[in-house]
């Protein structure tokens, strides 16, 4: 069994919420590999990230001196 079979999705928007930033800014982080989220997953015309990954970047989140804003 895959480790991420049961793991929380959580929403490009929600993802924006919880670093206090726009959705916009998420998908630059996400191309430009800001954080090293993994692809995001595609489901019914909405993008999500897997939680753990979000916390994983949340411990190295970058400052706004490092230009990801």
């Amino acid at each position: 069994m895959d480790s991420h079979d049961h793991e929380e999705l959580v929403p490009r928007l929600q993802v924006a919420k919880e670093f206090g930033r726009s959705a916009r800014t998420i998908t630059r982080w996400e191309r430009a590999g800001v954080f090293g989220f993994d692809q995001p997953i595609f489901l019914k015309r909405n993008v999500y990230h897997r939680r753990s990954r979000i916390e994983a970047a949340k411990v190295g989140a970058p400052l706004e001196s490092q230009g990801a804003r």
